[in-house]
């Protein structure tokens, strides 16, 4: 059958007709150059005109964007997370619910509730809620609507106290949310993208104050490689099958140490950190401890001795993934301050690398549901506006302000004086005898 199909195929190939062309081959050189770069064109306006949700960036330990429910619609921050699929938001008048915005359902024409209660464990916390259906949009222009759209009216949370948004955006599969789709998903099915992908790039403000650029972003259906990486193109790994975007793992170092062979490592951009098995945890620990005096610290992190000139010494890290070496410098999973640094790397009871943030803002990643693939290119390095420039900025915004302000005031009072200058001279004893003479041969 097979050399069936590829012979029909070679015979398809081989009866081409073929027709005489008139043009020079300089001038079809030109004519293929010139619908390449339309072609080019095109296909980069896709991507830059794909709909783009622009996150903030809180420290470093939270990504959160703006999608708006109901109708009329209601505006909402949540948390963007890649391990987990439900969105959920807090109902109105939750009384046991973490400080945040609240949905209003009765003022919704479009919510409907199926009636059914669940519960979503996120590690040490939980929200409890109703299972409904609502119009979302996505985007920041709101130009991406779901009808119908799944999602958890939270009546109870537990452990939400640190979560700087309203709630969770799930961009997981189906299978993380109980069989209901989810809302890129969604999206697709109500053709409202031709892809169920989404690119997403995770800026680092340094864990300060500081403003960061390019902006973090989930670009929906699309990409763009010139803006948000170093790299042209994106290396492909495969998802293992299951309902997480986890990769295998084919090795994990710690510098020259290799830490551990096989395995699978989670995506989750709702993870601030690395999660790690605990031997594999261990042995980079031991590795430090050896090296570097370092001591267990608070919330479970290893802490070292560290200043600027010492910290070139710390080990890079690398995950393997399908054999391709993606990188996590020492300055990434480090958290320096006045001659300390956190490792922000931490043991869990789990068989698998849960890679959040740390790993995330080093590469910027495509996660296609239709292919079960990611892609990942090298991020493009934030550029940071410390304090001082920012100041500077501020400044030189109402130093020129000030000028404009002054340069209108000074054209003013010039054309005013100007003005009556010219008042008094027309009306002056010097000049009456030249108006009178007009005025009679008027």
């Amino acid at each position: 059958m097979l050399w069936s199909i590829l012979l029909q195929s070679a015979v398809a190939l081989i009866s081409v007709d073929i027709e005489k062309v008139s043009k020079p081959l300089d001038m079809l050189l030109l004519d293929y150059k010139d619908y390449n770069e339309k072609l080019k064109s095109r296909l980069h306006h896709d991507l830059l005109t794909s709909p783009t949700s622009f996150l903030t960036n809180y420290y470093n330990t939270q990504y959160y964007g703006k999608i708006r429910i109901g109708t009329p619609s209601t505006s909402f921050k949540l948390l963007f997370d890649t391990a987990s699929s439900w969105l959920w938001v807090p109902s109105k008048g939750c009384q046991f619910c973490h400080e945040s915005k609240q949905f209003n359902f009765e003022a919704s024409s479009s919510y409907f509730s199926n009636g059914t209660y669940i519960s979503l464990d996120y590690g040490k916390s939980t929200v409890y809620g109703l299972v409904s259906t609502e119009t979302i949009k996505i985007g920041d222009d709101t130009s991406l609507q779901a009808t119908n759209q799944y999602f958890l009216l939270g009546i109870f949370d537990m452990d939400f106290d640190n979560l700087q948004a309203d709630g969770i955006l799930g961009l997981g599969f189906s299978g993380l949310s109980e069989g209901t789709s989810p809302l890129l998903q969604t999206l697709k099915q109500q053709g409202k993208i031709r892809n169920a992908k989404f690119a997403i790039y995770l800026n680092d403000d340094k864990f300060d104050e500081y403003e960061a650029s390019p902006s973090s972003n989930m670009m929906i259906d699309g990409y763009d490689l010139e803006k948000y990486s170093i790299e042209s193109s994106f290396t492909y790994v495969n998802l293992v099958e299951g309902d997480y975007w986890e990769v295998e793992l084919t090795k994990v170092a710690f510098g020259k140490n290799q830490v551990s062979l096989l395995g699978t490592a989670i995506i989750a951009t709702g993870q601030s950190f690395l999660l790690g098995p605990k031997a594999d945890v261990t042995a980079i620990f031991r590795t430090l401890q050896s090296g570097f005096s370092c001591i267990d610290g608070f919330y479970g992190f290893l802490e070292c001795p560290c200043h600027h000139k010492s910290l070139p010494i710390f080990p890079d890290l690398y995950f393997f993934f399908e054999n391709h070496p993606f990188k996590v410098p020492y300055s990434s999973y480090l958290l320096h301050s006045n001659g300390t640094c956190q490792i922000l790397i931490q043991p869990t009871n789990s068989t698998s690398w849960i890679l959040g943030d740390v790993f995330i803002r080093n590469w910027y990643i495509l996660f296609d549901m239709e292919k079960s693939k990611i892609g990942l290119a090298k991020a493009k390095p934030s550029s940071i506006k410390t304090a001082s420039s920012q100041h500077y900025e501020w400044l030189l915004l109402i130093i020129i302000i000030g000028s404009i302000v002054i340069v209108s005031i000074n054209t003013i009072g010039c054309y005013i004086y100007c003005k009556n200058k010219r008042e008094r001279n027309a009306y002056s004893p010097v000049n009456r005898p030249i108006i009178e003479e007009e005025e009679k041969q008027i």
